[in-house]
């Protein structure tokens, strides 16, 4: 079903998404140094003001595997329909073209590189 991926493709991915986890590893470690208050935010609180800024590194792997869980169980239930395979697809490869957006954006609303994050 849908076109076949290269194992190369593949392996790239899996190295892309641990280098992600090691420097989000990272920025838990330097968040957790460098903060003043004692208030840590979790992702069991369920406050959508906090999304994605949790204290501590565990949450974000909780939240990564239960996603990760949700679209493989839909991915298996559609697995047979065509359309979805292909939107699937596209939709991998649009998110992937985008990854420099936020910078670009940061850039531009800071008129400048000077600080790059």
């Amino acid at each position: 079903i849908g076109k076949q991926f290269e194992l190369t493709l593949l392996l790239q991915s899996v190295v892309m998404i641990l280098t992600m986890f090691a420097m989000l590893h990272l920025c838990c470690t330097v968040q957790n140094t460098n903060r003043v208050s004692t208030k840590q935010h979790r992702l069991s609180e369920l406050d959508f003001r906090y999304f994605w800024k949790w204290s501590v590194f565990e949450d974000y792997l909780l939240f990564c595997f239960g996603f990760t869980v949700l679209c493989a169980v839909v991915t298996l239930l559609l697995l047979d329909s065509a359309v979805f395979v292909e939107t699937l697809g596209s939709l991998a490869v649009m998110f992937e073209a985008m990854l420099g957006l936020p910078q670009l954006l940061q850039n531009f609303h800071n008129h400048s590189t000077k600080g790059m994050r």
